[in-house]
C-alpha cells in the first residue's frame, strides 16, 4: 500500500514538473518596414500629453526601428502598446538605443490592468534618475508572481535589477513602452527586437499535439490515396503488357492491319529468315522461304497474299 501511494505521488509530481515549458518567440523585429496594426497601437500617455514630433517606423543603419524623437523642448509622450496581456510566468524582451537627450527625459515603461505602476528605466525626470547612458540596452521583464522583476543591461554591460510589488497576485497586466520629453527636455530613441516568452501548459500542449496528428493523418490518408492510384496504373500496365505478349487481346494489335500490304508482306518475311522457318502465314500474307546455295547462302522470300 505504501509503494502504491508513492508511486501516485510520484507521478502526480512528474505531472506538474512538466505541465508547463517556457516557448520564446520574436514578437516583433519591424522587418517589415511598416508597423504591424495586429500586434501593436501607438498610445499617448494616459495623462494625456501630446505626442512626440517624430513617431513611426524608420530605417537606421540598415535596420528597422521604432523610432521616437522629441526636437524641440516640450512635455510630449510617445507609446508602443503591445496588443498582449501579461501574466504571471510571461516574460518580454527588448532593446532599446539612446541616440541622444537633454533636460528631462527618460525611457519609461507604464504597467496598466490589474495594477498601476511607472517604471523609469533610463534618464532622469525631477529627482527620477535611471542610469544615464546613451548606447544600446537590453531590457528583460519577468512578470513573477506578485513581483514585476526588471533586468536592465546598460550600453557599458552593467546589469541593474530591479523588483516592484504587484498586489494583485497572477492579475492580468498592459504594458506601455516607450519615451517622454519633460518640460525642458529632449529625446532620440529606438526600440527594437521585442521578443515575448510565455508558459505552455500541459493542455496548450497537448492541443498543440492533437493539431500535429489531425495534420499527419490527413497527409496519410492523401498518401494513401495517391500510391493506391499509382499502384492501379501500374497494375493495368502489367496486364497491357501480358495481353500483349500472349497475344490474348487482338484488339490491342488491330492497329497492324492497318499498315501497307508491302510493308506487312516485309515483316512475315523478315520474321520467317530470322526465325528459320521455311512457310509462314499472318497479317495477310503467306511466305515461303527457299535457300539459294550460294556463297553467302541468300534466302528467299516468296509471299502470296490471303484473301
Amino acid at each position: 500500500m505504501k509503494e502504491k501511494i508513492l508511486l501516485v505521488l510520484s507521478i502526480l509530481f512528474l505531472i506538474n514538473f512538466i505541465s508547463a515549458v517556457q516557448v520564446c518567440e520574436t514578437y516583433d523585429d519591424f522587418s517589415s518596414g511598416i508597423l504591424n496594426n495586429e500586434k501593436w497601437e501607438i498610445r499617448q500617455d494616459v495623462e494625456g500629453q501630446p505626442f512626440t514630433d517624430e513617431y513611426g517606423i524608420t530605417n537606421e543603419s540598415e535596420d528597422f526601428v521604432f523610432h521616437i524623437q522629441q526636437n524641440e523642448i516640450g512635455d510630449r509622450r510617445t507609446y508602443l502598446f503591445p496588443k498582449q496581456t501579461f501574466t504571471t510566468g510571461d516574460i518580454l524582451e527588448y532593446d532599446f538605443n539612446v541616440l541622444s537627450k537633454e533636460g528631462n527625459s527618460m525611457q519609461m515603461d507604464l504597467l496598466t490592468g490589474n495594477q498601476y505602476i511607472r517604471v523609469g528605466i533610463m534618464g532622469y525626470n525631477n529627482g527620477v534618475q535611471g542610469y544615464d547612458e546613451l548606447g544600446k540596452s537590453h531590457i528583460k521583464i519577468i512578470f513573477q508572481e506578485n513581483n514585476f522583476h526588471l533586468e536592465r543591461t546598460s550600453p557599458s554591460n552593467i546589469t541593474l535589477i530591479d523588483n516592484l510589488a504587484l498586489t494583485n497576485a497572477n492579475g492580468n497586466y498592459e504594458l506601455y513602452i516607450g519615451a517622454f520629453s519633460g518640460h525642458n527636455g529632449k529625446i532620440h530613441i529606438d526600440f527594437d527586437n521585442f521578443k515575448i516568452c510565455r508558459e505552455q501548459t500541459l493542455s496548450d500542449r497537448i492541443s498543440i499535439l492533437e493539431e500535429w496528428k489531425i495534420l499527419i493523418d490527413n497527409w496519410r490518408e492523401q498518401l494513401a490515396e495517391t500510391l493506391n492510384k499509382i499502384a492501379e496504373k501500374l497494375n493495368n500496365h502489367e496486364k497491357r503488357i501480358s495481353d500483349l505478349e500472349n497475344n490474348e487481346n487482338s484488339g490491342e494489335c488491330q492497329y497492324i492491319n492497318y499498315l501497307p500490304t508491302d510493308a506487312r508482306r516485309y515483316m512475315i518475311c523478315e520474321y520467317a529468315k530470322k526465325n528459320n522457318l521455311t512457310e509462314y502465314s499472318d497479317l495477310g500474307w503467306n511466305c515461303k522461304i527457299t535457300l539459294r546455295l550460294s556463297t553467302p547462302i541468300v534466302k528467299i522470300c516468296n509471299c502470296k497474299e490471303i484473301n
